[in-house]
């Protein structure tokens, strides 16, 4: 491929900038997608494909033709016609790509390509059982519909059309173009094997996170990419080189798919709120998180082994407050921001695996393209849960978009760098302070503090400590704390106060008395003074300790044992001391102080 016709293929595609993950600097698209372009190609794909795949469908017996047409989206429930959602067509798009990329019409991928949908739509029928989903593209399942016996049996039949629809070809290039097919297969089964198996551990690796994504996503959309190539007559260098440009691509769709699976719109993604969390799944951003490390880390991991111990129908009883507080320390141990790095990564790898294959400038410029529309697709929302409405002027809809270049997610200590920029940080309402015309709202992250200016009284009525996260312009005031505020916000409370705190843990001065510092010790030794005797007593204990365990002491641990011990007159814990009659010194009140 010439140095001319790269540069015309990248034209189209935006410039790129470099970002640094994991220590290698990568490049990554600006998205500046051809949308109508995109879906002229997934249009063509679908055009070309449908009427062979109906065709290989109405091969198969009753009642399982029935069931397929449904699963496609072509007949309702009752078996009238439909114009269902039948998904993106990007795998037929791709293989019909990979035929032009040998310099063949696009024709010569149509098997390829319809082959390719059958295993892709096998999968779907078994994940749909196995994961429980009741929802596929707006739609009852088909195991839902029809029963688990029905979506089993329709999954293996058209993965059995899909290789007789290859293998009826007859060429050396079908027989090449199977057993490209059946490894993917077999790597995508092995893909699903190793997620619900990932679903009962309470750790697994990144590592193996990417492996299991890999087999299960990237696998196949390699197979997609480089099946039309092979059908064409492509020789293995061209066909393994589109793989690796479809595998990568495959592990930056399914980071995306991982963002949408916990914070995706329902309306946009057709599953519940919180879908991958409600299962258990230890996608991307979970494995990143408790990759981590950090207290958000730490408490992540910690609940989420509690709620492993829980069965489904316990699971299934959270309120959406509980799923949104798991995301949330998700996002606060950075697995939500690592994800969004690893797809552009994964992105900018397949993208430069192209330069490796001379094809036809136009057709690069195509695979790029529905690359970049790959990841930089987006769902209309975020999820969130319903609660009580705020003042006008306070967002309660989904006014964030979930897609790889979103809004900057920022820490309040980083306002400084983006002045006159559109950020959203998230947090606790520290403070509020409303005053005749403007109300002033003062957020709390794990940075420090940052201030939001809100016309009018619009969120003066809302409860200090409550989860927020608000977009806005980055607007300098040497008055705010930083110098830096937010202004023209959008609003949205992600998980409320559950009960006033007894104390306020950010003021100099506990005006609490003895019981209630007592009875909430957990929230009041927050406060730096009322945790300060105890720091310097720990200090002071691990200081001797230090310098007896120098001197090679023993140290000796044993009960407090006593003659006689009361507690509102009564003696307790009575025990056998060598022979005599003793308590243990126990008093709940002293333990509390």
């Amino acid at each position: 491929m010439t140095e001319a016709s790269h540069e015309a293929s990248r034209a189209r595609t935006g410039p790129r900038t470099s970002t640094t993950t994991r220590g290698e600097t990568v490049t990554s698209a600006i998205p500046a997608v051809d949308t109508a372009g995109v879906n002229a190609m997934l249009e063509r794909g679908r055009t070309l494909a449908t009427p062979v795949l109906r065709a290989a469908v109405e091969r198969l017996a009753p009642p399982m033709d029935t069931v397929a047409a449904y699963h496609f989206g072509w007949i309702d429930a009752e078996g009238r016609p439909a114009h269902g959602d039948s998904g993106k067509a990007v795998r037929p798009a791709l293989a019909l790509l990979s035929a032009e990329a040998a310099g063949r019409a696009p024709e010569v991928g149509i098997p390829g390509a319809v082959a390719v949908e059958l295993v892709h739509n096998f999968s779907l029928l078994h994940d749909d059982l196995m994961d429980g989903d009741e929802q596929r593209r707006h739609r009852d399942t088909v195991w839902k519909v029809y029963g688990p016996e029905q979506a089993i049996l329709v999954g293996d039949a058209l993965f059995a059309l899909a290789n007789e629809i290859l293998l009826e070809l007859g060429t050396v290039e079908a027989g090449r173009a199977t057993r490209r097919l059946t490894t993917a297969t077999r790597k995508l089964i092995d893909g699903q094997a190793q997620d619900i198996s990932y679903e009962h551990r309470e750790r697994v690796t990144v590592e193996e996170c990417l492996e299991m994504e890999g087999n299960k996503t990237g696998a196949l959309l390699a197979c997609a990419v480089s099946i039309g190539a092979v059908l064409g007559g492509a020789d293995d260098h061209t066909a393994d080189t589109l793989e690796a440009y479809g595998y990568h691509l495959g592990l930056a769709f399914q980071a995306v798919d991982d963002l949408l699976g916990i914070w995706g719109d329902p309306e946009a993604t057709g599953k519940q709120t919180w879908s991958d969390l409600r299962q258990r799944k230890k996608s991307l951003p979970v494995v990143a998180a408790l990759d981590a490390g950090g207290s958000a880390s730490e408490r992540l991991a910690e609940i989420l082994a509690a709620d492993a111990k829980l069965s489904d129908a316990q699971l299934a009883d959270f309120d959406e407050e509980e799923f949104a507080s798991r995301a949330m320390l998700i996002e606060e141990a950075g697995g939500r921001e690592w994800t969004s790095q690893e797809a552009r990564r994964q992105h900018a790898t397949a993208i430069a695996a192209l330069d490796r294959v001379d094809m036809p400038a136009e057709v690069r410029a195509q695979l790029v393209a529905l690359a970049d529309f790959v990841v930089v697709r987006k769902c209309g929302g975020t999820a969130s849960f319903p609660s009580r409405p705020h003042s006008q002027g306070i967002s309660r809809g989904p006014w964030r978009t979930t897609m790889i270049h979103p809004t900057a997610r920022v820490l309040a200590a980083e306002l400084p760098q983006h002045e006159g920029t559109t950020v959203e940080i998230r947090g606790w309402l520290h403070r509020r302070r409303a005053l005749k015309n403007v109300t002033f709202l003062i957020l709390r992250d794990r940075s420090g503090l940052a201030q939001v200016v809100v016309s009018g009284s619009s969120g003066s009525d809302i409860p200090e400590e409550t989860v927020l996260g608000i977009r806005g312009t980055v607007t300098a005031n040497s008055q705010a704390p930083g110098g830096f505020e937010l202004t023209s916000p959008q609003i949205e409370e992600l998980s409320s106060r559950a009960e006033p705190s007894p104390i306020d843990v950010y003021r100099p001065t506990v005006t609490a008395g003895l019981p209630v510092v007592l009875d909430h010790a957990p929230v009041t030794l927050r406060h730096p003074s009322l945790r300060a005797p105890h720091e310097i007593s720990a200090a002071s204990v691990a200081g001797f300790r230090a310098a007896l365990d120098a001197l090679d002491f023993t140290e000796i641990h044993t009960p407090k044992v006593v003659s006689s011990a009361t507690e509102s007159g009564a003696n307790v814990f009575a025990l056998d001391w060598f022979g005599r009659p003793a308590f243990l010194a126990q008093s709940p009140q002293f333990f509390k102080q």
